[in-house]
């Protein structure tokens, strides 16, 4: 008895060893931990800093946005006085015009910047906010963990002192009975089954709560992409459409006013081919008559240039949405991978807490049959041991069963051997190898 006590002392001894390894183990991972919250927290004020340096930025934007606006209808004001006296002095006219066109193409491409540099500033903010709103999810993921490890620092702690107690304990008392200690030994082994199934049922919770809002902000985030892009999407192709309108619009204005000074421009070249028939002065009103048409020639032209270049600034502008939706498709898809992939992780969490829960039930049958072990079944365990190293033993009992079989009602239980036996076929029976002369059948 005194050596099974002091073997059971030497054990108890490597296992707070292995505990104290455990703890020494455990206690860096806890501060890697911490420096990396600190890390992430970091982090996560310099997101809050940027967003509020875009969203100044955006608010100048849109202040510029209002002064361009403010300058558009200052230009139209002026480009509508400008109209109304074209008819009298339309030399001036064509050089107001010329400047109109310049200004509204200036402004269209600074409305167009305007508008490229907000949606560019929005999708930043919206991308650092998700990041921010990720970091603190990791974060709290990292509390989590930070807690569990903790947890489990205490429980090694806890087991550390138990055995401790109870190797102080075994030394002083060793005249203690057995029965004793191995109702000890089950009251733990019931108090660490309680325990890790709590633990077993917080962390389904937490896997269930995990899967929930992961669910729940999937959803969530794919339909505020739907409704944000869509919105933008319409709100872009109505700007395009109303912005064609205006400019048909204007061309047809433009064109009126074309008809007018060109029908204008032929009554005077009539009245002074009048005039000349009457004074004889065919050949000066040719040349003026050749000079007007030139000049209405250039008018036509860059008016079909001005054309060309709107129709040019719309296809550009559909080509633009073209590239703007292909955006918002590729989108969609990064988060559909991002749903597959957290559905993938969740069905690893799952099977990790499965394994667990298998490894756990593994060794608390282990421990149970360990205290079901009585010393006498010990003892019986040892004396076949040793029946198994002794030949002559084996012998004596190989030929004790073949000279009295065994009866029918007798139930026999076959155990694989490690030696294989080779039978012959003689003439007079059957005789195997290393077997004795007792065994041999006719």
């Amino acid at each position: 008895m005194e050596a099974a006590y002091l073997d059971e002392i030497e054990q108890l001894r490597l296992v707070i060893t292995r505990l104290q390894q455990e703890k020494a183990s455990v206690t860096p991972r806890v501060d890697d931990n911490s420096a990396l919250l600190c890390g992430l927290e970091g982090r996560v004020e310099k997101a809050e800093e940027k967003v509020v340096s875009l969203t100044n930025e955006l608010d100048l934007a849109k202040k510029r946005e209002t002064d361009l606006l403010e300058q558009l209808n200052s230009f139209v004001n002026k480009m509508d006085s400008i109209s109304e006296c074209s008819i009298t002095v339309p030399d001036t006219c064509s050089a107001l015009m010329v400047e109109i066109n310049r200004l509204k193409e200036e402004l269209s491409n600074t409305e167009t910047s305007s508008r490229l540099e907000q949606s560019k500033l929005s999708r930043l903010i919206q991308e650092l906010e998700d990041d921010r709103q990720h970091l603190q999810e990791y974060t709290t993921e990292l509390d989590r963990q930070l807690k569990d490890c903790r947890l489990e620092l205490n429980d090694t702690r806890a087991q550390l002192e138990a055995l401790q107690i109870q190797s102080n304990s075994t030394e002083s008392t060793r005249g203690n009975s057995a029965f004793s200690e191995i109702e000890d030994r089950r009251i733990r082994a019931e108090q660490i089954i309680l325990r890790q199934q709590e633990q077993i049922n917080e962390l389904k919770l937490r896997l269930h709560q995990t899967e929930t809002d992961a669910k729940r902000k999937l959803t969530e985030s794919v339909q505020k992409l739907e409704t944000r892009y869509r919105d933008r999407d319409t709100n872009f192709i109505d700007e395009l459409v109303a912005e064609r309108e205006r400019l048909l619009k204007e061309n047809e204005k433009l064109n009126y006013q074309v008809q007018h000074l060109e029908e204008l421009q032929l009554d005077q070249e009539r009245g002074a081919l009048k005039i000349s028939k009457a004074f004889n002065l065919e050949g000066s009103s040719q040349e003026s008559v050749i000079s007007n048409l030139e000049r209405r020639v250039k008018q036509l032209k860059r008016v079909q240039e001005q054309s060309t270049e709107i129709i040019n600034g719309l296809r550009q502008r559909l080509l633009d949405s073209g590239q703007a939706r292909r955006k918002l498709q590729n989108e969609l898809w990064r988060c559909t991978d991002e749903a597959t992939s957290m559905s993938a992780e969740i069905t690893k969490l799952r099977k990790q807490l499965t394994d667990l829960r298998n490894e756990k039930a593994s060794d608390n049958l282990k421990n149970n049959l360990e205290l079901k072990i009585s010393p006498s079944l010990a003892d019986k365990l040892a004396e076949l041991d040793v029946e198994n190293r002794d030949p002559e033993k084996s012998r004596t009992a190989e030929s004790e069963y073949c000279r009295a079989p065994l009866k029918p009602e007798t139930s026999v239980k076959l155990l694989q051997k490690s030696t294989h036996y080779k039978i012959d076929r003689p003439d007079d029976g059957v005789q195997g190898r290393n077997m004795p002369p007792e065994c041999l059948t006719s």
